[in-house]
């Protein structure tokens, strides 16, 4: 894998292979997540497209420089806004609308619900948006400053002018195979994992996986969306423990981890935490 004389304050470039392409966040970037773009020869397929519109311009730039072709596909690998938020960047031409491409849970709640929920921002009084600057320059915990600059990021990046909702048109239930004159790619929905229908693009030669929010490295993954399923043995074994003791479960702290995962820094482990105590205490009260 060697990295692209790409220049975007957003992302760094990485050709994984030839014609298959990583675009890995930059810190503190208001991104949000990963995304890429596959040169299959006669066609160009985008895979996710960030939070943030002008992050998705630049990816978008950066697919057209390199292989000298717009996207006619774009693929979704959930419903999450960080994944959806820059697809209008790809719209911007009269004449050239790339298909986009997803599970069918994920089109159903973005045509059911992303429209209103990005009018509903767009209105937000600068008031508010005050508010969550204030909750940040109060926080006093990292929780709290965590959290707060999550809501701020999210915020700031639906309220773009240039943000609208585009909602897929094809789906997925199983799996499509696209058959270009240089690669062949799978894409496949693997059912309830991170939520409750996640694609991934999987390259048989190449035996490389784009995940979405499948894999995370070195950052806390975020599974209260999904099936806790993977992970049944261990609520098992918590609620065993607690119908013993017949009290509820005490929060999960990342100090009770190895070390190695102290230094990992998101909210999402403190949201993970009341998603799983919730979780084990539902059940128990069953």
């Amino acid at each position: 894998m060697k990295q692209m004389n790409y220049n975007s304050p957003y992302f760094t470039l990485y050709e994984v292979v030839p014609d298959i392409y990583a675009a890995i966040e930059k810190e503190n970037m208001n991104v949000g997540s990963n995304a890429g773009f596959f040169d299959l020869g006669d066609r160009i397929i985008i895979f996710d497209t960030f939070l943030n519109i002008e992050a998705a311009k630049d990816l978008k730039q950066a697919a057209m420089e390199i292989t000298g072709k717009p996207a006619s596909m774009i693929v979704i690998s959930h419903f999450h806004t960080d994944h959806i938020i820059g697809l209008p960047a790809f719209m911007s031409d009269k004449d050239h609308k790339p298909m986009v491409v997803t599970a069918p849970f994920t089109q159903d709640i973005m045509e059911r619900e992303l429209e209103a929920d990005i009018k509903e921002i767009h209105g937000l009084p600068e008031s508010k948006m005050q508010e969550f600057r204030d909750q940040l320059a109060n926080a006093e915990t990292e929780t709290e400053r965590l959290n707060a600059e999550n809501t701020l990021r999210f915020y700031n990046n639906i309220r773009h002018p240039e943000v609208t909702a585009v909602i897929p048109n094809l789906t997925i239930t199983d799996k499509l195979i696209i058959h270009g004159t240089k690669h062949t790619v799978e894409l496949i929905n693997i059912g309830t994992a991170h939520t409750t229908e996640d694609i991934i693009a999987y390259f048989p030669t190449e035996k490389i996986v784009f995940m979405g929010d499948l894999l995370f490295s070195n950052h806390d993954p975020w599974i209260g969306s999904g099936d806790p399923k993977y992970i049944r043995e261990m609520m098992d074994l918590i609620i065993q423990g607690k119908k013993e003791s017949g009290t509820e479960p005490a929060p999960i702290l990342r100090t009770m981890l190895s070390e190695d995962f102290h230094k990992w820094n998101s909210p999402c482990f403190d949201w993970n935490s009341n998603f799983l105590n919730t979780a084990y205490w539902e059940k128990l009260k069953k």
